[in-house]
C-alpha cells in the first residue's frame, strides 16, 4: 500500500512540476516568438516604407555619384532632373575635399555639403565587365580613355562628366541593375546614408529584390 502511495505521490509532484517546467517553457516559446513577429513585422515595414520613398524621391533629389579606384578619387558629380530631363553639375565640396573625403569613408561630410538625397561611390573595378571600346551615338572611345579624360583634373567639368556618363550607360545598358546590386552586395558600390531597405539587401538573395529599385537609379 504505501508502495502504491509513494508512486501514486510521485506520479502527482511529478505531475505538478513538470506542469509548471512545460508551462514556463511554452511562456518563453511564445514569447520568443512574439518578438520574432514584432522584429519581423518592423523591418519589413520599414523595408517597405523606405522603398517607397526611395521610388518617390529618386527622380525629385539630387544624387551624387563617384568614381573611385580603390579610395583613391578619380570624378564625381551631382545628378538631378529638371523639366523630366536629366542634368548633372559639380559637387559642392572641392576636388581634394572630395579625395580626403573617399580615402577616409567620411561620406557624411559629402551628403551635407549640398542638399542630397544619396552618395554612390562605384570603384572602378565595376567597369571591368566593360569592353575595351564604348560607342556613344556616332563616337566610338577606349574605355581606358574614358577613365583617363574624366580622372585628368586640367579637363573641364563638361570633358570628365561626359566621359563618366558614357561608362555609366554603357555599363546600365549592358548589364542592367542585377549586375549593380551584386557589386553592392559585394562591397565594390557603396551607397550612403544606407537606409533600412539597402540594409537588408545586403543579406538578401538578389532574386528577391532586383526589382525593387526604380530604374535609373545609377545610370549616364
Amino acid at each position: 500500500m504505501n508502495y502504491f502511495l509513494t508512486w501514486a505521490l510521485i506520479l502527482v509532484l511529478g505531475t505538478i512540476i513538470l506542469y509548471f517546467i512545460m508551462k514556463n517553457v511554452l511562456r518563453v516559446v511564445v514569447t520568443f516568438l512574439f518578438i520574432v513577429f514584432l522584429f519581423v513585422a518592423m523591418t519589413l515595414t520599414l523595408t517597405y516604407s523606405d522603398v517607397q520613398s526611395l521610388r518617390e524621391d529618386i527622380q525629385d533629389k539630387e544624387i551624387v555619384l563617384i568614381v573611385h579606384d580603390q579610395g583613391n578619387y578619380l570624378f564625381g558629380l551631382v545628378q538631378y532632373t529638371e523639366n523630366e530631363e536629366k542634368k548633372v553639375k559639380e559637387i559642392s565640396l572641392s576636388e581634394d575635399d572630395l579625395a580626403a573625403a573617399v580615402a577616409d569613408e567620411h561620406y557624411k561630410t559629402i551628403l551635407q555639403s549640398g542638399s542630397y538625397y544619396k552618395v554612390i561611390l562605384l570603384d572602378k573595378s565595376v567597369f571591368a565587365v566593360l569592353p575595351s571600346e564604348i560607342t556613344a551615338g556616332n563616337e566610338t572611345q577606349a574605355t581606358n580613355d574614358l577613365f583617363a579624360i574624366l580622372s585628368d583634373t586640367n579637363n573641364s567639368f563638361d570633358e570628365r562628366a561626359i566621359a563618366f556618363s558614357t561608362l555609366l550607360s554603357a555599363l546600365s545598358e549592358q548589364e542592367g541593375m542585377f549586375y549593380v546590386l551584386s557589386e553592392f552586395q559585394n562591397g565594390n558600390v557603396v551607397i550612403y546614408p544606407k537606409t533600412m531597405f539597402f540594409r537588408v539587401l545586403e543579406s538578401l538573395p538578389l532574386s528577391w529584390v532586383d526589382k525593387l529599385i526604380p530604374n535609373g537609379f545609377v545610370s549616364g
